[in-house]
């Protein structure tokens, strides 16, 4: 697979599902802590009225588009809450094809970020090598804007583990690994928001 991380490619679908379930076995035990900590306190601030800005390259991008979709409308069927002020950086093809067209594309994330982000707000930044270039630049400029950095990312963490915040780092070298695994983080932040509104509710 070009420009990805060799793994499970070409094996067999029970050793994929092997390989997965090891490694969903080894977040549970050693990043669960920090998984919690790091996904309440987005979904803390994203009820409060904070901004999620989201970016990734490929699969990445699809999951943060996939993501900023579950929270404006929501993840459970049926459930009345507010929308979520949540913004995919990888869907404006106008601003994406103007912005590279002019100027240097590895900035193309990070402009984006200048223009819609705030001091406070959340910028999950999702790369499962954790060294894409645009995204480590989208990294910069929201550490330089003051907002919260999260990193989602493969083994090591890569460039942003050292960059953002806080890092929830896959502990797999495989592409399709990460990315699974990722979705299931993504879809537990979903979760997390949706209870979290629910216990305010009650609270009131």
């Amino acid at each position: 697979m070009t420009g990805k991380q060799a793994g499970t490619s070409g094996a067999g679908l029970k050793a994929i599902v092997a390989e997965l379930a090891t490694t969903l076995d080894q977040v549970v035990a050693h990043l669960q802590l920090d998984i919690d900590r790091i996904l309440r306190n987005i979904a803390d601030g994203v009820l409060d009225g904070r901004r999620l800005l989201i970016c990734g390259n490929g699969g990445s991008a699809a999951d943060a588009q996939h993501l900023a979709g579950e929270l404006v409308s929501s993840f459970r069927i049926g459930l009345a809450r507010p929308a979520i002020d949540a913004l995919a950086l990888t869907v404006n093809s106008s601003v994406i094809t103007a912005y590279v067209n002019d100027f240097d594309p590895r900035d193309m994330l990070a402009r984006q970020v200048e223009a819609h982000g705030r001091a406070g707000d959340f910028l999950l930044c999702i790369s499962t090598s954790g060294r894409s270039p645009n995204v480590v630049r989208a990294a910069e400029a929201g550490v330089r804007g003051g907002l919260t950095v999260v990193g989602l990312t493969g083994h090591g963490g890569g460039v942003l583990g050292n960059l953002t915040q806080d890092c929830i780092a896959v502990p797999s070298h495989d592409t399709q690994i990460i990315q699974t695994v990722h979705l299931v983080i993504e879809h537990y932040l979903c979760e997390m928001v949706e209870r979290t509104f629910e216990a305010r509710s009650v609270e009131q």
